[in-house]
């Protein structure tokens, strides 16, 4: 690979990187909706139904997520077939706002659009190879993914989320490693914006870029 060819793949990839927080950084400020009084004791709804893919490097320990504010979580097995559904690695965790586009989307109509973690949505993808083209092109293809929310976002309100048939929406969102998994100082708990296993040598600028621009556009809309 030509010099040329490496240089303009990492700007294209810090490009996509600065988009991908610029995402996650105005998702964080849309407005809770109206939670509507519990149904049923104990469950207050809307809800999400989690459904969770074995992460190679963890154990798949069957462990439910921090509770997300009013919502109800439940297993995918189980869950009522009207509720959005969300797809995660055994082994992360995500902060409990990061699930509002998942809420503005599931009340735009009966057919709430499925959705998966930006690390489930990797792993879909098949294997990487960690070369910094096929890094560019990941990035790519997860930025136009997620780029389907950006109405949503902008707007601030319900509206309907543009889907293709059986493809789930990547969450705007970086997400971590779960809090029981971290074993002797390790591993760290720190947020990463492709997951917690997203590190290494052709990860660590591009996340310091996505924090930098994630906290300057936080900055700019509070």
């Amino acid at each position: 690979m030509t010099g040329d060819r490496a240089s303009r793949a990492a700007a294209f990839a810090r490009r996509m990187v600065e988009s991908l927080a610029r995402r996650e950084a105005s998702a964080a400020f849309l407005a809770t909706p109206p939670v509507p009084a519990p149904t049923v004791f104990g469950g207050p709804d809307p809800g999400i139904a989690l459904r969770l893919l074995t992460c190679p490097r963890c154990p798949d320990a069957r462990t439910l997520l921090p509770p997300a504010g009013a919502l109800r979580l439940v297993w995918a097995e189980a869950a009522d077939p009207v509720l959005p559904v969300l797809t995660l690695l055994s082994c992360e965790s995500l902060e409990p706002r990061a699930v509002l586009p998942i809420v503005l989307a599931a009340r735009t109509g009966p057919a709430a659009p499925s959705f998966t973690t930006r690390a489930a949505w990797c792993a879909a993808q098949g294997a990487f190879d960690g070369g910094p083209v096929a890094l560019a092109r990941l990035l790519g293809r997860l930025n136009a993914a997620e780029s389907r929310l950006d109405p949503l976002i902008r707007s601030a309100a319900s509206v309907r989320v543009g889907t293709a048939p059986g493809e789930p929406l990547p969450l705007p969102a970086a997400t971590r490693l779960r809090a029981d998994l971290r074993a002797g100082g390790a591993r760290t708990l720190r947020s990463r914006f492709l997951g917690p296993h997203a590190y290494g040598p052709e990860f660590a600028e591009l996340d310091a870029v996505y924090r930098a621009t994630r906290e300057r556009v936080a900055a700019a809309l509070l």
